[in-house]
């Protein structure tokens, strides 16, 4: 620290930052001073003794695949070594969260990580099948149960509407037989 050992009058305020330097990260004071937040004022009303707490770091990238967002990121994707955060998916309007992928699976929408080593993980959204079908069918057609209904085979290729939403391919189009992307 470049204060240590100083001399401070009584009452005074002295500011203390900590910086984190690459590839770590700040955990909090201790001693004469408590918390978390990097940047503390201290009133010299006696000897004070005071130390930053810092941790090395890993990264965690987070990646989507559709419409929605995650909750539960750190700011830089940098987490103390060996920590465990909650990550949360959030589907935008008309989507629904799907799945994890990579260094993380299953189907519920939060799960935990360990912060052991650089991971990637992809929450991945997929639309509605309400929403995909107003994407795919107009307003009138929609109104026909004859057209848009889930065990309808419209163009004729052999897949019903839910099968073309499974598949991701067009229902109107007998020659579309969908991605691999969900």
């Amino acid at each position: 620290s470049s204060n240590a050992s100083l001399l401070y009058a009584n009452g005074a305020l002295v500011s203390l930052n900590a910086t984190a330097g690459k590839g770590a990260a700040f955990m909090g004071w201790d001693g004469d001073a408590i918390g978390t937040r990097s940047q503390i004022t201290v009133t010299m009303d006696s000897d004070k003794e005071i130390a930053a707490n810092f941790t090395s770091t890993v990264g965690l990238q987070v990646n989507l695949v559709g419409n929605g967002s995650v909750t539960g990121q750190s700011e830089n994707g940098l987490y103390p070594t060996n920590s465990t955060t909650t990550l949360t998916a959030v589907p935008a309007t008309g989507w629904t969260f799907l799945e994890w992928r990579g260094e993380a699976a299953g189907t519920d929408p939060s799960i935990s990580v360990i912060a052991n080593t650089t991971k990637n993980v992809t929450a991945v959204f997929s639309l509605t099948f309400e929403n995909w079908k107003t994407q795919h069918f107009t307003t009138a057609q929609l109104s026909l149960p004859s057209v848009s209904s889930v065990s309808v085979d419209f163009d004729s290729d052999g897949l019903s509407t839910w099968q073309e939403y499974l598949h991701g391919s067009d229902p109107l189009d007998a020659a579309s037989r969908g991605g691999t992307e969900s």
